[in-house]
């Protein structure tokens, strides 16, 4: 019986996936001091704050240099963009708000200034509301497109993905919706527009019994292309299988066709929950590939039946969608031990290791759980553990800018009262946790165990900035409870040097 229950809120190399996909378990290790030193934080933020109705689920993302960045910088890396006679890089986090009769996807920008302490939310406001659908879920990713020709004209990016289902309809399923907003740099951050209207894609009246219930998007820019990468959960009431949908939205603004796999472990099709993508080049080919990780499960067949475990899917980016369909795969880090809701990042262009690095939450006994991480240059698992006592859930990784093979990991830790949300950094080659960690935020309520499977309701974002003023510095964003109890989001800032 699977006591793992999936709480509200790939790319390897086939080496790495050989090598870990294997039931020995190592032992964790335990770094003997607290990193804190070089960890200037500025205090936690209510960053959006309940007023009189909730904010119960959070989502960050970095803005990067999208294709033909201008001269000196790499496509990928932090977008500097002035703002008050000050260069600066910029994060956007997102979360809903959810009224009586509408809902809203609201945005604040965040940005890193010289001085420890100084940081602060700069610019918000609303990019997609609604008294016609129910919003949930969303999903934020953001990039920057310089113009040679018109530098006036350069424009940021933002795209959110996020459920929705029409408000007094029966029948109604939930679908996916996209919207893109943008502001002209002269502009920025303020006085954004948008890109459209919203596209949502399925039958939202539900009349179509063969259209069905859509969940869990997640989106990823590509920088080099400028696509749009979309990915979701398709469940067909009448089909048990829970199928990866994807979609592409191009740079000229066309939408490739909807692809639909199931997701397979040898012979035998898996259900899927949870996915979360990422796009870029982890081996320095060149080549762009887009990676899927998901929590897979299948009740009789295949090597981990009946086991909740890690599931990958990758294929290469280009004009044609999957040109060969996608690669699947499939890791756990025990025999007998439930694992998912994993998180994947992979490196930026400017970092020449090309890998990437995934983490993934493991329940090691029946209701105790730890976060692990694993990535193609160790090729191995490493608990992220600082003394026998501790329990972590929801791990998010980072890889830093730079010419380095460093990564910040995030994730809840069980505390006396709920929960405390910590950081840590470590080299993805090390065997063990030789760096350090810092507390970001205590005090969080909530309960894991909630079996809420389709809305991630907390998602904790690093966001590793490199600049004149700070090396790998970070925004931590995150809800103030871990289930839909949630009334606020949180944030807080922090230098890894």
């Amino acid at each position: 019986m699977n006591t793992f229950r999936i709480a509200p809120a790939v790319l390897v190399l086939v080496l790495l996936l050989t090598a870990t996909a294997c039931s020995n378990k190592n032992a964790p290790t335990f770094p003997d001091e607290a990193w804190r030193a070089a960890a200037d934080f500025v205090g936690e933020w209510d960053l959006f704050s309940p007023e009189l109705y909730p904010y119960n689920e959070s989502d960050l993302a970095v803005l990067v240099y999208g294709k033909d960045p201008p001269s000196g910088c790499e496509v990928g890396d932090p977008a500097m963009i002035p703002y008050d006679d000050e260069d600066r890089h910029w994060a956007v986090a997102v979360t809903v708000k959810h009224r009586a009769i509408s809902d809203e996807i609201r945005y604040v920008w965040l940005d890193d200034v010289d001085s420890p302490g100084d940081q602060q939310p700069i610019e918000g406001g609303g990019l997609v509301g609604s008294t016609t659908y129910f919003l949930k879920a969303a999903k934020v990713s953001a990039c920057y497109f310089y113009d040679d020709e018109e530098p006036a004209e350069s424009r940021i990016e933002v795209t959110v993905a996020f459920m929705c289902k029409l408000r007094n309809t029966p029948n109604a399923d939930w679908e996916i919706g996209v919207a893109t907003s943008y502001w002209l740099v002269d502009d920025f951050p303020v006085g954004n527009q948008n890109l459209g209207l919203p596209i949502i894609f399925g039958d939202v009246a539900g009349d179509d019994p063969n259209d069905p219930q859509d969940y869990c998007p997640d989106i990823a820019y590509d920088p080099v292309t400028g696509d749009i990468h979309l990915v979701w959960v398709n469940d067909y009431e009448d089909n048990p299988d829970l199928k990866l949908a994807y979609k592409c939205k191009r740079y000229d603004g066309s939408w490739s066709q909807q692809q639909q796999y199931p997701v397979y472990d040898g012979d035998y099709p898996h259900y899927m929950l949870n996915p979360r993508i990422d796009v870029g080049d982890p081996d320095g080919s060149e080549i762009e590939q887009v990676g899927v990780v998901y929590t897979a499960f299948h009740p009789t067949s295949g090597p981990y039946a009946g086991q909740l475990h890690v599931g990958m899917s990758f294929w290469e980016t280009g004009e044609d969608d999957f040109p060969t369909g996608p690669t699947y795969e499939h890791l756990r880090y025990a025999a007998g031990e439930d694992c998912g809701l994993p998180r994947i990042d992979i490196a930026p262009q400017s970092n020449s290791h090309r890998y990437c690095s995934i983490v993934f939450t493991n329940e090691f006994s029946s209701g105790h759980y730890q976060v692990i991480e694993t990535n193609n240059m160790r090729n191995d698992f490493l608990v992220l553990e600082f003394s026998t006592e501790d329990e972590g859930i929801l791990g998010a990784p980072l890889i830093h800018y730079g010419d380095d093979d460093m990564v910040t990991v995030s994730y809840f830790v069980k505390a006396l009262a709920g929960w405390d949300l910590r950081a840590t950094r470590f080299e993805l080659d090390a065997d063990d946790m030789t760096d350090y960690w810092a507390e970001i935020g205590s005090g969080i309520g909530g309960t894991f165990d909630s079996g809420d499977y389709y809305t991630p309701v907390v998602e904790l974002g690093i966001v590793t900035i490199e600049s004149e003023y700070y090396d790998n510095a970070y925004w931590a964003v995150w809800c103030d409870k871990i289930d839909s109890s949630a009334t606020e989001v949180r944030a807080n800032w922090g230098d890894s040097t």
